[in-house]
């Protein structure tokens, strides 16, 4: 991560402390994360040279102002302002990182064959929250070679329970039985 990037991850991180209020500064910066990644337009938009400070203002307020976050909303003003949309991605990713640790989030990723619904995610979430006794956080990807089941992975922590591993183990069993 960059000096600067660094610098204003830090401020925000600040400030949601000050205000006691950093669950609700993570809660909105990753409403930001997933709206810019659902609309990748948004940053090619921010990041144009051609379009006014005003012009990417107001898209911002009218995209994010439904919420009460008129911090976070002044926060990205100031990067717009500073010409930092290049490394507000960095940012988003380094205070998500930073405020989550603050707070004593893990976080991590279940691998699965297919998509995991809201429901089976917060379900595997909870288990592994109470087998690492800290709340953890899961992001899903897809691995079709899983075949079936899952593999989480948080921090130094693997728990593999997807059929390609059983499988493996299987087969390693049996060849160490027969040579």
């Amino acid at each position: 991560m960059s000096k600067i990037a660094s610098r204003y991850t830090v401020a925000l991180l600040e400030l949601a402390i000050d205000e006691e209020r950093v669950l609700f500064y993570r809660d909105q910066i990753a409403l930001i994360h997933d709206t810019i990644n659902k609309c990748p337009g948004l940053m090619a938009f921010l990041n144009h040279f051609m379009i006014s400070k005003e012009e990417k203002k107001a898209l911002i307020k009218k995209i994010f102002s439904d919420q009460d976050n008129e911090s976070v909303i002044k926060f990205l003003y100031v990067i717009i302002d500073q010409d930092r949309c290049n490394i507000l991605d960095t940012i988003i990713d380094d205070f998500l990182k930073q405020s989550n640790a603050y707070m004593g989030i893990l976080t991590g990723y279940v691998y699965s064959a297919y998509q995991l619904d809201e429901k089976q995610l917060k379900e595997i979430e909870d288990a592994v929250s109470i087998r690492l006794d800290k709340k953890v956080l899961l992001e899903n990807f897809i691995d079709k070679e899983l075949i079936s089941g899952v593999k989480i992975v948080v921090d130094d922590n693997v728990i593999d329970g997807s059929l390609k591993n059983k499988i493996s183990l299987l087969r390693n069993s049996l060849l160490s039985r027969g040579g």
